[in-house]
């Protein structure tokens, strides 16, 4: 008699959607898209991020006065701010300066294209072991308020905040993340959504594993049992994805933020 077995189970599953009316709220943007203004768009995905287009960070005066006008967005840029491109202007093309009106595009979207998981579960002489593979791919994230903008409202600077932030003394084009600054409630220039902020939110996770072994019925029958069971079970023992470390991106809408959480769980299952 064989004592071993074991069973996989696979799934994948591909998502390509498209907003193709809106009704009501099929409006003719300046920037020529159509849409809602906001998340919805005739053509694009729907959740989408509607924002601007980032280039790097401005690393002194001549940069900003050499690159396109951002008075409209930001009335004083500064070395160590974002900055956003001139996608567009009034006759379709880069008009030399941004704004809200023509240079802000679809940059993304929450709705992940692909979803896949596995899940093995093995057995052998009253033992019992599982794995729960899950992930997702071809989506986006944010992370904007407290999680992922330094001093909201006067509060905490994260460590990859700290230490990969514009400095002067290190004028990085391509710093993660810009100047320091105070941001009040409104936020400033440098926190518009834009696509410097847009993280890659896949990820691959060892979401459950789970140990077991069932006592033998010919012990249990002494104890007038007709079942006992011990397991140990942890969640979330690993995840692997381009994420800011310690932030959950499978929790990637705005607002909604927390950090990963491991759980371990020890029980008895107990039947009579």
């Amino acid at each position: 008699m064989n004592d071993f077995a074991y069973n996989v189970n696979l799934n994948f599953s591909t998502v390509k959607n498209r907003v193709v009316d809106l009704g009501v709220g099929n409006i003719n943007q300046p920037n020529g898209l159509v849409g809602n203004g906001s998340t919805l768009f005739i053509g694009y995905p729907i959740q989408a991020y509607y924002g601007y287009q980032a280039d790097g960070l401005f690393i002194d005066a001549a940069d900003i006065a050499n690159y396109a006008n951002q008075t409209s967005i930001n009335p004083k840029p500064q070395p160590g701010d974002i900055r956003y491109k001139d996608i567009s202007g009034p006759d379709g093309v880069p008009d030399g300066k941004v704004d809200a009106t023509y240079d802000r595009t679809v940059i993304g979207s929450r709705i992940p294209k692909y979803t896949y998981g596995m899940n093995i579960g093995m057995n052998y002489k009253g033992f019992d072991f599982g794995v729960l593979l899950q992930g997702v791919s071809g989506v986006k994230g944010l992370l904007d308020n407290y999680a992922g903008f330094a001093l909201t409202q006067n509060g905490n600077v994260q460590r990859w905040q700290a230490d990969g932030r514009w400095t002067a003394a290190n004028p990085d084009r391509n710093a993660v993340y810009p100047r320091i600054e105070q941001l009040p409630s409104t936020g400033t220039p440098n926190t518009l959504l834009s696509d410097y902020w847009i993280l890659d939110a896949s990820y691959l996770r060892l979401k459950n594993v789970q140990l077991g072994y069932a006592i033998p019925k010919n012990i249990l029958a002494k104890w007038r049992l007709s079942g006992l069971r011990i397991y140990a079970n942890a969640e979330n023992l690993f995840t692997k994805s381009n994420y800011r470390k310690g932030w959950d991106p499978e929790i990637n809408s705005s607002g909604a933020y927390y950090p990963i959480m491991r759980n371990f769980t020890f029980g008895i299952n107990l039947s009579f």
